[in-house]
Order: C-alpha cells, then structure tokens, then sequence
C-alpha cells in the first residue's frame, strides 16, 4: 500500500464463506505502517460490522487521525460491495528496540504436541494432552521475515483463539453441526520486539459472559517469559 489510500486486495479462502477476521487483523497492521514511514503499531483495535465474502476482494482505505512527530492515530475501512465490514484504528509510536538484535534459537524448552489447525498455516504445538486446549507455542518457519510481517503475523495468530474457549467450556463441540459465531471486536497492543520465527505462547482466557456475548483477553510470551503482546476479544456465541 506504500503511497496509496486505497488499495484491492484478494481474501484468504475460508470455511465459513467470511472473510477471517484474523485476515483483516494482519492486513490492517501492514496498512498503517506502510502509511505511516518511520513508525510502528503500538495498539490495534478492530471492529468487525457486518458478514463478507471470502470469494470477493476487499478495498482497504486508509486515512491519518493524527501524525505528530513520535506519535499518529491511523484509521482504517475494509469495504466489500461499497458497504464497510470493518474498521480498525491503530496507535503508531516510534519503534522501542531493535528486533533485529534478538536471538530466535534462545536455549529454552519448548515441549508439546504438534498441532495441526486450518487458520493457521505455521507451527503449532500444544503444551499439554487435551487437544481442545486453546494455549499454544506457534512460530512462523520462515528464512527471512520483517519485523512489520512478525507483527501482522502476531496480530492475526491471536484473534481466532478466544470462541474455542467458549465452545469447550460448555461441551458444545460434542453436539457436532454448525456453531453460530462471531468476533465482533479484537484489539492487540504490543508490548515489547519480538520475532515471530521464534516460539511464542498464547495464553487466552474468557474474563466475563453475559448471554451470548462474551469476552476474551490474553497474553502472548516469548521463551525466557517476557509479555510481548496483550489482547482483549468480545465475540457473539450462540450457546
């Protein structure tokens, strides 16, 4: 998107015929930063309006709230059919430490059982047995990946974890057939430099449900422990 307020792009293919919230998620970050030369996403919320279509493109646009000199405000649409399904507005601040100076082969064990799961298209392992748990190490096997990829990419891991822990809590998975679900809202801040090449740990959890609304944060560590992003969700299940 560098020098253009909107741009067309294509939809990765999914199950439910939407396009994935994680999707928009990870495109948003790419699209503020790209606006925005010098600077890096601090805080993303999103909010997902109305269903789409993963079979159509979606038009991004993009426009400044704000640009000071350390700090902006970017806000973002993505449209299908001339109608806004989503809007994401970003926090943009300087960029805190170099993430080129981390080690991605820190001499921690990482345990678990490789998983497999449609929505995420790199490694994951699950640290224990129960194969419903939502907590998971990913990383992203990639030779040579950008600190603005580790972030997008960071940005749509975290967004699909939240529904899960509803639907095993309430046994809803045993029933079979279709769930009716949705994000309706998801919001990352990252908090420190990280690279996605390495193990991550994403630790989610439900913090309050009234009716069918339900709402989710999480915290996603590096392996010697340290919080490099933080997440809130409110999501709709039809219980």
């Amino acid at each position: 998107m560098d020098g253009a307020s909107e741009v067309e792009v294509d939809c990765l293919p999914a199950e439910h015929g939407g396009i994935l919230g994680a999707q928009m998620l990870g495109q948003a970050v790419s699209a503020c930063e790209t606006a925005t030369p010098g600077k890096v996403v601090m805080k993303l919320s999103m909010n997902f309006l109305r269903p789409s279509r993963c079979t159509l493109p979606v038009r991004v646009a993009r426009r400044h709230i704000s640009n000071g000199r350390r700090f902006a405000v970017v806000e973002v649409d993505f449209e299908q059919e001339g109608r806004l399904v989503a809007r994401g507005e970003a926090l943009l601040g300087p960029p805190s430490d170099h993430v080129d100076a981390l080690d991605v082969d820190v001499d921690v064990e990482v345990a678990g059982t490789p998983t497999a799961r449609a929505l995420w298209p790199w490694e994951i392992l699950s640290p224990t047995d129960d194969p419903s748990a939502s907590a998971v190490w990913t990383r992203v096997p990639i030779r040579s990946l950008t600190p603005r990829a580790s972030r997008s990419l960071l940005a749509y891991a975290t967004e699909p974890l939240t529904v899960p822990l509803v639907i095993d809590r309430h046994g809803m998975r045993e029933r079979g057939g279709e769930i009716p679900q949705a994000v309706l809202s998801h919001s990352i801040t990252f908090a420190a430099a990280f690279d996605a090449r390495d193990w991550h740990l994403h630790q989610p959890e439900i913090v309050g449900q009234r009716g069918q609304i339900v709402t989710g944060r999480g915290a996603v560590l590096d392996r010697s422990g340290r919080c490099v992003a933080t997440t809130e969700t409110v999501a709709s299940v039809e219980l």
